[in-house]
């Protein structure tokens, strides 16, 4: 701006010298040689016009025609018609006075680049010694063109009509704009650059010695209409109004597959500071690319106000109320409707008092606050979800070059959801819940980048109370569902149920929050009369029991040692459990009878851990097993769950479960079913290690090797058990 005022004020400095020469001449074209000669005695300036014409009366008229000037090789000017008038009685008092200046069909070129580099080698300074002040009362420009161009920008003015009135400049600060006064009015057809186009634009303020008064500006752009008032003075920038009205706006940003290493906005040398009294934008639709994330919003109408903030940016001294409406914004593939929001940014945190809108085919409204980086944080006031269908998505699940998380801290105060539908399309999380109503108090699901585990998210405040009427897991239907989570006189609480078809189940645990460690206990009850629904648990066809189940047991420990310091018991008894799968007395026939060739036709079964109960394999001989009166207990020392020998099944053999699970590494630890006759076992399956890939031993009572099916062999076992053992005889 500083180098279009300075090369202006130098094309008016031309003109008046120009002048001087026509007063003591009859007619100017006589000595127009001279003039140009004299003119053009700097390398930098060449000027030429093609004729002249003057009037020496009152007030005195001086007429170019066909003016060319070049500045530099960087700035051109060209105007078919020059006209100036002036004052001859100001002259003579030492002040210049003109009276009119008029400029038709000019064509300005001005590379800024160019400009800024001849303006360092060369001397800026220009001045008028015999004369104290310039006075111009209007200068006028017609049917003009303008190429302005820099590093960053091209920029063309089409059909300019501008007026520049009541101009006053100092002779001794000439090149010096900061101490000029004049007002401006011009307006254009078409203004159009790299960045953005205009039509029709509109520009009026005042310049008075280093402030700046906007008027007025307005311009027709995307497809839409943008108003402004401002003033600037001393680095401060104050916008007073600025609106934007049914415009349609679309940017882009290239990928950026690196890190940007500063965030700071490029500073501008004579901008300090910027103020906004009122911003609005109504019913405009935008759409926004960035890292290959797509925003769009429909009819969206947003209003700033109050603002303040330093420049460069510096969000701990920004400040400023908003509010928006928008018939629809999207995100990616989230898509909110009927949207309207309002908050501040104040003391570097955003605060979203309220959002309301639809999410879904359900209703949200939130109210957060956010801290941006290097805080990052995210802290949610106020969620209420209503009526919602939220699906789970297999993207959700996809891996990533960039595993960290997009926030450093989250917490959660309050959630209220009501009425919500939840479906997976995740082929290994086959679920729906139904009507899902659940309220969330007090959690933090994000510290220091690190996402909580259960332990670390709760707290003493922490609250959770939840029903469902509807659960369903690979078809398995729960119905009723409901916990509650607190913490009521310094003891926190957890009691869940739910019901099965044809069954039920209840946990309850407690937690003493004020002794050492959290010591905790709980509590379990579960009745099922049909545990056939269990099969769609297991994700195989092959489940085929069925039969009933009656589940108790009580554990403790401390909050802070989970699992390796649970203690407790555990019982489970059945009526009747039938396996629809398997006749296992038949299947013990052919272990038992001849290993050699029923351990290789089996092995498949016999290499798989305890889901070989439940899974179909054609070789097994086919037919229907019976548990009658089962009952199952097992004991829990510091993590170790411990079954000591009890029986199964009792005819024509015996088979018997014992053994050691550590909950600690969810692991076996000589975890054996014994198919026996008697006192003396003839078959004997030991698992051995981790509980997703057990490492499986089968021993025959014939055999001095143990056999592998894995490996399909048999191995020496030094800690193969001794075929028989006396039956216990009380005395």
């Amino acid at each position: 701006m500083r180098s279009i005022l300075s090369l202006l004020g130098l094309v008016l400095l031309i003109f008046l010298a120009t002048l001087t020469f026509f007063l003591f001449s009859f007619h100017p074209d006589r000595y127009r040689g001279e003039i140009l000669e004299q003119l053009n005695s700097n390398p930098e300036i060449q000027i030429s016009y093609r004729k002249s014409a003057w009037n020496i009366f009152e007030p005195l008229t001086l007429q170019l025609s066909d003016l060319d000037l070049n500045y530099a090789q960087a700035a051109k000017v060209r105007a078919a018609q020059v006209r100036v008038n002036l004052g001859i009685t100001q002259l003579l008092q030492g002040t210049m006075d003109v009276k009119h200046v008029y400029l038709d069909k000019v064509n300005v070129e001005i590379d800024a680049s160019a400009l800024k580099e001849s303006e360092q080698t060369g001397s800026t300074s220009q001045s008028i010694d015999w004369v104290d002040q310039l006075n111009i009362s209007k200068i006028l420009l017609s049917d003009a063109k303008i190429h302005y161009k820099d590093e960053h920008n091209d920029l063309r003015l089409q059909k300019l009509e501008l007026s520049i009135e009541d101009l006053e400049i100092p002779t001794q600060h000439f090149s010096d704009p900061l101490m000029w006064r004049f007002s401006l009015h011009a307006n254009a057809g078409y203004l159009n650059s790299n960045h953005v186009d205009m039509k029709l634009p509109q520009i009026s303020f005042q310049w008075l010695q280093g402030k700046l008064e906007l008027e007025h500006f307005g311009a027709d752009i995307f497809q839409g209409r943008v108003r402004a008032q401002a003033s600037f003075s001393n680095g401060n920038l104050r916008i007073s109004q600025f609106s934007l009205e049914n415009a349609n706006l679309e940017y882009y940003v290239p990928y950026i597959e690196q890190a940007v290493t500063s965030t700071a906005t490029n500073p501008v040398p004579w901008l300090t500071r910027i103020e906004i009294d009122e911003a609005l934008v109504s019913q405009i639709n935008t759409v926004i690319g960035y890292n290959q994330q797509l925003f769009s919003a429909d009819k969206l109408s947003a209003e700033i106000s109050q603002a303040s903030m330093a420049w460069p940016l510096d969000p701990s001294d920004l400040k400023l109320e908003f509010a928006i409406i928008s018939d629809q914004l999207v995100l990616d593939n989230n898509q909110l409707e009927k949207v309207s929001a309002n908050g501040l940014f104040e003391q570097g945190v955003l605060r979203l008092t309220a959002l309301d809108g639809n999410w879904n085919k359900g209703k949200v409204q939130l109210s957060a606050s956010y801290q941006p980086p290097p805080h990052n944080a995210l802290t949610v006031h106020e969620l209420s979800l209503s009526g919602n269908e939220i699906p789970i998505l297999p993207e959700w699940f996809e891996s990533s070059a960039d595993s960290s998380l997009p926030l450093t801290y989250l917490f959660l105060q309050q959630a209220r959801i009501k009425g919500v539908k939840v479906l997976s399309y995740v082929d290994s999380l086959p679920l729906s819940a139904q009507g899902l109503d659940l309220d969330l108090d007090t959690i933090t699901i994000i510290k220091d980048g690190q996402l909580q585990d259960w332990q670390q998210m709760w707290q003493t405040q922490t609250k959770v109370f939840m029903e469902l009427p509807e659960f369903a897991y690979r078809g398995l239907v729960l119905s009723q569902l409901s916990a509650d989570i607190g913490t009521k006189t310094d003891v926190s609480f957890a009691n869940l149920y739910a019901e099965l078809p044809l069954g039920q189940i209840e946990l309850q645990v407690k937690v003493m929050l004020e002794q050492q460690g959290l010591p905790w206990q709980a509590e379990l009850k579960g009745l099922l009369l049909d545990i056939s629904p269990l099969a769609r648990i297991s994700g195989s066809s092959g489940f085929q029991i069925a039969g009933d189940m009656e589940l108790s047991g009580n554990a403790r420990g401390l909050w802070h040692k989970i699992p390796e310091s649970v203690d407790g018991s555990l019982t489970l008894s059945s009526q009747k459990i039938t396996l629809n799968n398997i006749d296992l007395n038949q299947y013990f026939e052919h272990l038992i009878e001849d290993p050699d060739k029923s351990f290789i036709d089996y092995q498949k079964p016999l290499a798989q851990g305890m889901s070989a109960l439940w899974k179909s394999y054609e070789a097994l001989p086919s037919g229907d097993s019976q548990f009658n009166n089962l009952q199952l207990q097992a004991s829990i020392e510091e993590g170790l769950l411990r079954i000591p020998e009890q029986n199964l099944l009792t005819q024509p053999y015996s088979l018997a479960l014992s053994g050691q699970f550590d909950l600690s590494s969810n692991s076996y630890d000589g975890w054996r079913l014994s198919v026996k006759d008697g006192d003396c076992w003839k078959i004997q399956r030991t698992l051995e290690g981790d509980f997703s890939e057990p490492e499986v031993i089968i021993d025959h009572f014939l055999k001095d090797r143990s056999y592998f099916p894995k490996l399909n062999t048999f191995l020496v076992n030094p800690n193969r058990p001794s075929p028989c053992r006396p039956a216990f005889r009380p005395s």
